[in-house]
């Protein structure tokens, strides 16, 4: 058999086996995928829910807070309630809304065949399942979405912290009265001290939380895990299918050129 004859063959059992590698994928590996995909997405968006529910009450005592650490600061100087930096800024921790996301992949992309499936340039790094806003508003078009569950946050402020002691002649001696605005959004604390209302206010967000968090950790992050390693198997599927087609179309390229009688010459 000459060259020529036996590039051509060589070829033919190339063209023949890759063909029957990529029926393969189709046909067992990539449905077995797509099916436990789509088995696990509802119950990944239910779980979704529950932790974006258990957000709400988190950010409207985050409001809340918000409402108290403006009235802190409403006033500035030596009569004020509120501390402040050698600046004069208000002093005290940063505390955020929260905002439930979905971490993304570009793996969860059906058509996504490039070098890694861990890139994200298909959804961005992530897509909000809440709004980071009070009241929250749940975003139930995209629950179940991304290859984790993780808690972003947005609209950032300065929980400024009350003098102590209180300052001589600071106004209202640092206590909420019934003509202030927090009792106007949050009856029920008149006579509190401003400090003493903080205080509860930053346990009572932390303790819910806590509780949310530890929700989510014991239940959606496995779950998120899973549909991790089938967008990942899958991925791979849809990856080894664009590399066998590219693998076909160069051999039937050879072929094309040993099959050429004007090219005989080169395969002598």
């Amino acid at each position: 058999m000459t060259r020529r004859l036996e590039v051509i063959a060589k070829c033919n059992d190339e063209v023949a086996l890759v063909k029957k590698q990529i029926k393969d994928i189709n046909e067992l590996q990539l449905p077995e995928s797509k099916d436990n995909i789509q088995r696990l997405l509802p119950v990944a968006a239910k779980f979704d829910e529950t932790i974006a529910e258990m957000t709400i009450p988190v950010n409207a005592l985050v409001q809340e807070l918000k409402v108290l650490s403006d009235l802190i600061g409403s006033v500035s100087g030596a009569t004020g309630c509120g501390e402040e930096d050698v600046d004069g800024d208000p002093d005290g921790p940063s505390v955020s809304f929260d905002v439930v996301q979905g971490g993304r992949n570009d793996c969860e992309d059906l058509t996504h065949a490039g070098d890694t499936p861990y890139s994200t340039g298909v959804y961005g790094p992530s897509t909000d399942m809440t709004t980071g806003t009070n009241p929250t508003t749940i975003i139930t078009g995209n629950l179940g979405k991304g290859i984790d569950t993780r808690i972003g946050a947005t609209g950032t402020f300065v929980a400024q912290e009350v003098k102590d002691p209180v300052p001589s002649g600071a106004v209202n001696d640092c206590k909420i009265t019934s003509s202030d605005s927090y009792n106007a959004a949050y009856p029920g604390h008149v006579n509190t001290l401003f400090s003493a209302r903080r205080t509860t206010l930053l346990g009572l967000i932390s303790a819910e939380r806590s509780k949310r968090d530890n929700y989510m950790n014991s239940s959606i992050t496995h779950i998120k895990a899973e549909l991790l390693k089938e967008y990942v198997e899958r991925w791979a599927s849809v990856s080894g299918i664009d590399f066998l087609e590219k693998r076909k179309s160069t051999v039937e390229g050879i072929k094309f050129l040993a099959e050429d009688p004007n090219n005989e010459s080169y395969f002598a």
